[in-house]
């Protein structure tokens, strides 16, 4: 399942980037966000051993900041708190599921 991340969680919770963290970044207007939407529910779903988390961009602006996120869809892959993948746009589950399990090792 795929949970929303909020600046303050992501703030006052330093334990949500440990180990190995998938964070999509989308606006609710975003035509190529809903299409990425899905893609990341079957991540969540097929990798149940990492974290899996949504972003509004528009909600924490803060956040997309501090990521660097300059557009949407940005899908962000971390290891142990630091961004080791970053791609903007469309990107599928079997794509994103690869890149983890090379990050993985």
């Amino acid at each position: 399942m795929v949970k929303e991340l909020t600046y303050t969680e992501y703030k006052q919770n330093p334990g949500v980037s440990d180990g190995i963290t998938v964070i999509d970044f989308y606006r609710s207007d975003c035509g190529p966000c809903k299409a990425v939407a899905p893609e990341i529910e079957k991540v969540s779903e097929a990798r149940k051993d990492i974290k899996v988390f949504s972003v509004n961009a528009e909600e924490e602006p803060k956040l997309a900041e501090d990521f660097r996120v300059m557009a949407t869809p940005t899908i962000l892959i971390l290891k142990d708190k630091a961004v080791k993948k970053k791609f903007l746009g469309f990107k599928s589950a079997d794509s994103i599921i690869s890149i983890v399990e090379t990050i993985e090792g």
